[in-house]
């Protein structure tokens, strides 16, 4: 029996990884990577000692729906399969109405994902009332559980699964089954709500602790996720003992929090009153559209809002198809020239006469659309740059109207001199320097840390009194642990998210011209975690970030054209415009004359460099710049974006 039970384990933990690995490469558009290990889970699931369950959940996950029918009717009638696993699975393989008799002999409700199987199951019967209440019912007790995290990154763990996304998502589609539109956005909104929430209203000190203490606690905790399988027996040790001092440290800074105010950390757990749709058309400056994506499953929606329209728009498309049709246009961005027809048609054709009446255009995305440049999209063949001012917010809550930004105090840091033995996959940016050195003397800055002067202690001692912060330098994405991402800095120092989480800005704009800076994990609730995120929570009020490797020669040009129009009052957004404008027009000739009257020395096209490092083959950065392009290539002009 014993045996028995340790090879069904075996072959249980072998299909679930490789469903997992399948699963994680789906996410990010790698389409032949994810049918290879959703393949061999089909092929674990085959041997002896495979439970039931596994080769209709190995069939669900690759999409071969037919198959996944036709191997769960077969285990299910058999008596092998449990109503409520075999209710999961036909819901997944989109059998609805095995679905629901098998929920109908299932025990009652034991977690939120119950009623929400059955809402999802009600709403594709057509049962719109039944599937109200049965969703409504989820997120009552999705809600109640969320009430008692009161830790950052435990409630983002709770925030990491698409049933998350998919309990708003749902309540949403019922919404515009019933006619209710503005309900149905407000659910939209509520989904992003407990992932970024309000900063902590006690004593500063305390609350860049708490904050600080949470993200630290949660780099090391997914630190050990991904090293663990491979890690000597010492180096857990070592991880374990940081997570131990860790959650040491947070528990201490929780007990000062709940100290200066009794309950706080209970009652922020707690959805707050949240803006309507109304309320945010009343805030819409005139000639504004923001457009608001949920993308769930195999179900895309969007909200066009402007001060007078409020229009729904749901398409049915693969969550795999849309992650492929994100990274290949990504792709294709950072090689040159993008071919994004098929984006544009998704994205963009649904709301083409609103932006033709509309020229400002704020975008909220999710999950895998906060990877997309939508500036770049195109409209009657023209990227949405030329037309349009673009900007992007991480809810619609967030919007405030345009204002520009005092340049009176800003922060400079450029090309760190770090330490090349600790990093000997990078080189250092003499681009850079040239862009910290020229945006110093244009705003005529007393604060510039160049090279070895752009150290941790120097950067971080200076950040309160700044209202402009630039960091020129070197961006890591760690996707695995992305409290870990980080900016690189002079000797050994960097800035990390967790860093930035315990800091105190008084900035009200953030550039950050490295590599990736605008990228971050999205969570499987559809989140982004990253250097935006935590800057935003921090008190910066808006960053300019970058989607992928930047042009070492490029960025400066782009960077010097923005500050100039932020120096005479342009906001950040329209600033930006403006820069990428300026570059769509130039040649290759036109940037070596631009980049020399900067005070650079253009390089040799074999000798270019972009910014960054630890990045996938295809955006990797250092790497050789294949050929000279015009600054109409995406490569160039399209990177950078504002948030906020």
């Amino acid at each position: 029996m014993y045996l028995n039970s340790a090879r069904e384990m075996v072959v249980m933990i072998d299909v679930i990884a490789q469903i997992a690995r399948g699963e994680h490469a789906q996410r990010t558009g790698r389409a032949d990577e994810a049918r290879a290990w959703f393949a061999r889970a089909i092929d674990a699931s085959l041997r002896p000692g495979a439970v039931p369950h596994l080769l209709p959940l190995a069939l669900v996950s690759a999409q071969r729906l037919d198959e996944a029918r036709e191997a769960l009717d077969a285990a299910h009638d058999s008596g092998k399969i449990s109503d409520q696993a075999a209710a999961t699975l036909y819901v997944r393989a989109k059998a609805f109405e095995r679905a629901h008799a098998a929920l109908d002999r299932a025990t009652a409700w034991t977690e939120w994902r119950d009623p929400l199987m059955r809402a999802g199951i009600d709403l594709e019967r057509g049962n719109v009332n039944d599937a109200k209440a049965a969703v409504s019912a989820a997120i009552a007790m999705f809600e109640a559980e969320a009430r008692l995290l009161l830790r950052d990154p435990d409630r983002l763990d709770a925030c990491d699964q698409p049933d998350v996304a998919k309990l708003y998502a749902t309540l949403a589609m019922v919404q515009l089954a019933k006619g209710d539109v503005d309900g149905s956005f407000n659910s939209a909104e509520r989904a992003r709500s407990f992932s970024f929430d309000t900063l902590i209203q006690v004593n500063p000190v305390i609350s860049q602790w708490w904050q600080r203490a949470a993200a630290q606690y949660s780099a090391i905790s997914n630190t050990i996720v991904d090293q663990l399988p491979t890690a000597a027996p010492d180096r857990t040790a070592g991880l374990f003992a940081k997570l131990d001092a860790a959650d040491a440290d947070l528990a201490a800074a929780e007990r000062a929090v709940d100290a200066a105010s009794p309950g706080l950390l209970l009652r922020r757990s707690a959805p707050g009153h949240l803006r309507g749709a109304a309320d945010i058309q009343d805030m819409l400056a005139e000639g504004t559209l923001l457009l608001e994506y949920l993308a769930v499953g195999d179900d895309l929606l969007m909200w066009a809002v402007t001060r007078d329209v409020l229009r729904p728009i749901v398409r049915e498309l693969r969550s795999n198809e849309l992650a492929v049709l994100v990274r290949d246009f990504q792709i294709t961005c950072t090689a040159g020239r993008a071919s994004n027809t098929a984006l544009s048609l998704l994205l963009v054709n649904p709301v083409e006469d609103l932006l033709r009446t509309h020229n400002r255009l704020v975008i909220v995305p999710f999950g895998a659309l906060t990877a997309v440049p939508f500036h770049a999209l195109r409209l009657d063949g023209l990227p949405l740059m030329l037309t349009h001012v673009v900007s992007y917010l991480p809810r619609a809550e967030a919007y405030r109207p345009d204002v520009g930004v005092s340049t009176a105090r800003p922060l400079i840091v450029g090309d760190p001199e770090f330490d090349a033995t600790l990093r000997p996959d990078l080189n250092r940016l003499p681009g850079a320097q040239v862009e910290a050195a020229a945006i110093g003397a244009l705003l005529e800055a007393s604060d510039i840390l160049l090279g070895a002067e752009a150290t941790k202690a120097a950067v971080t001692a200076r950040l309160e009194a700044c209202n402009i912060l630039h960091l020129s330098t070197h961006g890591h994405l760690d996707e695995l642990s992305p409290f870990a991402s980080s900016l690189v800095l002079a000797g050994q120092g960097d800035l990390s998210v967790a860093d930035i989480a315990g800091l105190r800005f008084g900035t009200d704009l953030a550039v950050l011209s490295g590599c990736d800076t605008g990228r971050g994990e999205a969570t499987l609730g559809g989140d982004v975690i990253g250097l935006t995120r935590s800057l935003l929570r921090s008190g910066v009020s808006q960053a300019v970030v970058s989607l992928w490797p930047v042009d070492d020669e490029v960025a400066p040009i782009v960077m010097y054209r923005f500050y100039q129009e932020l120096a005479v009052g342009t906001p950040p957004a329209s600033a930006l415009a403006t820069a990428q404008r300026a570059i769509f027009t130039l040649t290759p000739d036109d940037m070596h004359v631009a980049y020399h009257k900067l005070g650079g020395t253009p390089a040799s096209e074999g000798t270019k460099r972009r910014r960054g490092l630890n990045l996938p083959p295809e955006l990797r950065d250092d790497e050789v710049i294949p050929q000279p392009l015009s600054g109409d290539a995406e490569r160039y002009w399209a990177p950078f974006m504002v948030v906020g």
